[in-house]
């Protein structure tokens, strides 16, 4: 994208403004002189910088706006860094003459300027101080910083009503009590920027919105139903966008009317439900075509559902991630009283296999003592004791594990859980994980635990699914791309000896006697379904070691005693986990 005008007048304040952080104490004639070889540049939201591979002829500086510097890995857009207003980019290619290393696109609807190459040495030569300072600043941007989990900075909020019958007055009234102080604004229309009616362009409402954005940390625009130049203005303006519903009421929206495909900026869509409702229904009917980022639903007069959404907006949030382990997978429960007790607010959780069963029900945000009934309800079922007699595909026919799991989730889509939910399952015919963040809950974790050759394999959308534990048995890294800012991780990884006094290999009444009757529990032969359980987790051994490495607060039950179809020690492993939880959070209180 090139500049192609100079500097409007009523802009030159603001410039001078922010080269005077860039630079530091230029005099007048050089802040003049920088003004006189730059050109300015307006940009859309989604509009696209430079390439990378572009020839770099010249450097920008932001002065109103955000920008996304991003790169292409693995054919997915990753961003690397953002830049905002009194920020330089481009200077490096300028300098050494070699192509732009990534891509730059706009997030915010962007005022910058441009100094070319020629005109930049010319800047050089007669004002030396100007290329120190951009030297300054390059051998900074250089120098090695600790690696930290992305963020994304998220500073202005849109308000869209997805249909005429939204009550946006119950959310905005939610806000202004939620924030009692003055570093959040709401502003509802254009007349609250408080710009001269002769200058209402979209200019200097970016103008004016700069200018609040240095009092406020957080700001909300009420957008237009309709698409006027204030809709367009306040998308244009957007770190996030909310689309508002009400539970019940769908709109005919469709989001590529609004929000330009190229833009990085988030969408959430925002349920409002009656006070007393159970669970979230039809949420896909309801949004109809949309495909945003996020999904909240809130309760009329649920703090907790409202303040969810808030610790998002403000880069607040936990995750909470929960690992395969069969029987012994029943210590999550334990956790997650823990996590209820210290009354630690959730904002995401994620599992595999057995972490994704309770993760499920977690999501649904029902009394402790409820999910604790459908946990020792599974257990009881012993949903691995239902033997097939003819095992073609599975050693267990997987009825018992079916009729719970259908009782429970059968009904719901993933997109209906107050807490957000996803799982993971494995495509061994396709070699790759598959992440479930919406469709048929059953579905999705049925698929999550079907062991191969244990469990029978599920059919969605044309492929067979089996246990995610085979590629990712503890799947942080899905909650990190997420963007949830903090993480609990409950993993039951161990190496565990055998301890047997075995010297021979087994024969039939060795496997009977020690095995079947266990006479002996040093001479313990393991049984071939426990192989095969252990086996599907091998593979995801290493990856499992490094994901515990990137969750904040680790919680590591010793569950190894038991086995991983020892469902009668269901109160022993909820206590064990109940207790390693307790530990964690008051150590790192």
């Amino acid at each position: 994208m090139k500049p192609s005008h100079t500097i409007p007048a009523n802009m030159l304040d603001d410039v001078r403004t922010v080269l005077r952080v860039v630079f530091g104490d230029l005099d007048s004639e050089e802040l003049e002189s920088v003004i006189s070889h730059s050109l300015w540049l307006r940009m859309k939201s989604g509009d696209c910088l430079f390439k990378r591979g572009d020839v770099g002829g010249e450097l920008f500086i932001v002065i109103h706006g955000k920008l996304s510097v991003q790169q292409e890995l693995n054919n997915q857009k990753v961003k690397l860094k953002e830049l905002f207003k009194g920020e330089i980019v481009g200077e490096m290619a300028l300098i050494s003459e070699t192509e732009r290393n990534a891509d730059v696109v706009a997030l915010r609807d962007s005022h910058l300027i441009s100094i070319s190459k020629q005109e930049f040495e010319t800047l050089y030569l007669r004002h030396p101080a100007i290329g120190l300072s951009l030297s300054r600043m390059i051998i900074q941007r250089l120098q090695p910083h600790p690696k930290e989990r992305q963020t994304r900075m998220i500073r202005n909020v849109v308000l869209y009503p997805g249909s005429n019958e939204v009550d946006t007055n119950h959310l905005i009234n939610q806000i202004e009590v939620h924030f009692k102080n003055n570093r959040v604004l709401i502003v509802k229309d254009k007349s609250e920027l408080r710009v001269p009616e002769k200058e209402h362009t979209q200019a200097s409402w970016i103008r004016a919105s700069a200018r609040l954005a240095n009092k406020y940390e957080l700001i909300f625009f009420l957008a237009d139903r309709q698409l006027t130049d204030w809709t367009e203005f306040c998308l244009g303006q957007a770190d996030e966008l909310l689309i508002l519903f009400e539970a019940g009421n769908g709109g005919s929206l469709n989001i590529d009317d609004l929000f330009s495909k190229e833009t990085l900026a988030q969408s959430s869509v925002v349920i409002l439900h009656p006070a007393q409702s159970r669970l979230p229904s039809n949420t896909n009917e309801l949004t109809g075509d949309l495909t945003p980022d996020n999904i909240f639903h809130i309760r009329k007069g649920n703090s907790r559902d409202f303040r969810r959404l808030m610790r998002h907006l403000n880069q607040e949030t936990t995750g909470l991630v929960l690992a395969g382990g069969g029987a012994r997978g029943m210590a999550h429960l334990g956790v997650w009283k823990a996590i209820k007790e210290a009354e630690l607010e959730i904002d995401m959780i994620g599992g595999v296999s057995m972490g994704a069963f309770l993760g499920g029900v977690m999501g649904f945000d029902w009394e402790f003592e409820m999910i604790y009934d459908i946990c020792k309800e599974i257990s009881v079922s012993k949903p691995s004791s239902d033997y097939n007699p003819v095992p073609y595909a599975s050693f267990i026919r997987g009825v018992n594990l079916d009729r719970i799991l259908k009782k429970y989730y059968l009904a719901n889509d993933i997109e209906d859980c107050w807490i957000p939910f996803y799982c993971i399952s494995s495509d061994l015919y396709n070699l790759r994980p598959c992440v479930h963040k919406s469709g048929n809950m059953f579905k999705a974790i049925r698929a999550s635990g079907s062991l191969p050759g244990i469990v029978p394999p599920i059919p969605v959308d044309g492929r067979w699914l089996y246990d995610g534990g085979v590629f990712n048995n503890f799947p942080v890294d899905i909650m990190v791309r997420s963007g949830i800012q903090k993480i609990i991780g409950v993993s039951f990884l161990s190496i565990e000896e055998s301890n047997t006094l075995h010297e021979d290999i087994p024969t039939v009444r060795d496997q009977f006697r020690y095995g079947v009757l266990k006479s002996k529990p040093e001479y313990r032969i393991p049984s071939m379904v426990e192989t095969i359980m252990q086996s599907t987790v091998a593979n995801s051994y290493q990856k499992q070691k490094q994901a515990e490495k990137q969750v904040d607060f680790l919680v590591a039950p010793d569950v190894s005693e038991y086995g991983l179809l020892d469902w009668k020690a269901f109160k022993k492993v909820v206590d064990i986990g109940y207790r390693e939880a307790i530990k964690v959070i008051k150590g790192k209180e």
